[in-house]
């Protein structure tokens, strides 16, 4: 409820037709995605949103819907239409929610990498170890970049050596 004062203890009466709703954007994931991106979401993450919220999804000023809003958690297309699938680069985005702006900060849009090769292809099925990999379009140096790797279902470490191998550490 909204109410005014002069003195800083008379408040007006309340409306029942003036409220003020509040909500919270606390960050997105991920904070990058590839280029060529189809089905994918960005996921907003906040609090007391809620769920009959008209939410637009602001990319570079290209606004589409929202694909899911729940009460903490707003679901994003990663891509527009029209959107070049080869574009790379930072882009702005923020969302709208019953029309009020949160500036969500920069996307980043990249090339996939493309593997080729690893080594070794040969190893134990449980313990840790270091997988070398190789392939095209590897690369740590934009915003928001953090290297990963999966083998299987175990996450690893990665570690750039150079544009086309990466170093992946399973523990």
């Amino acid at each position: 409820m909204i109410q005014v004062t002069f003195n800083n203890k008379d408040y007006s009466e309340t409306a029942d037709n003036l409220i003020f709703q509040f909500y919270q954007i606390n960050g997105i994931f991920p904070h990058s995605g590839p280029a060529d991106a189809v089905n994918e979401v960005i996921l907003v993450k906040g609090l007391g949103i809620k769920t009959d919220s008209k939410v637009i999804c602001d990319f570079n000023r290209t606004r589409q819907n929202a694909i899911e809003v729940s009460d903490n958690l707003i679901k994003c297309p990663m891509t527009w239409p029209g959107k070049d699938p080869q574009a790379t680069g930072l882009v702005k985005l923020g969302v709208f929610v019953d029309e009020s702006w949160s500036d969500l900060g920069n996307f980043y849009f990249y090339q996939q990498v493309e593997l080729s090769e690893i080594y070794p292809r040969y190893g134990p099925w449980e313990g840790s170890g270091i997988i070398y990999m190789y392939g095209t379009k590897f690369r740590d140096d934009f915003a928001n970049s953090e290297l990963g790797c999966k083998i299987g279902e175990s996450v690893g470490k990665a570690s750039l050596i150079d544009q086309s191998t990466m170093r992946c550490t399973v523990e």
